[in-house]
């Protein structure tokens, strides 16, 4: 929380990455890697209790980039966060 109570906006952003990152490795697979090139956030509403809840979505998943949106939302489905991100999807140095 911050200073004021409210869900910090940073703590949505660690978690979309978190989200975003996951799927960028698995869409990688086991001889590539997914690094993280551009994150953006817009915070729509502020929270102040319970839960949130995140859903990621595949935007593009190419070659040597993977995009995702990741929406987090509160317990009533209201819009908090939309968070999109970027990985660089390269080859594992041997």
């Amino acid at each position: 929380r911050q200073v004021v109570g409210l869900l910090h906006g940073g703590a949505h952003v660690v978690l979309a990455e978190s989200l975003g990152s996951m799927s960028s490795a698995i869409h990688a697979g086991p001889n590539r890697i997914a690094v993280g090139i551009e994150i953006n956030a817009t915070h729509s509403r502020s929270v102040t209790e319970g839960w949130v809840e995140a859903t990621c979505e595949a935007l593009v998943l190419g070659r040597t980039l993977a995009t995702h949106q990741i929406t987090i939302r509160d317990e009533q489905g209201n819009r908090l966060s939309t968070v999109r991100m970027t990985n660089y999807i390269k080859d594992k140095k041997a």
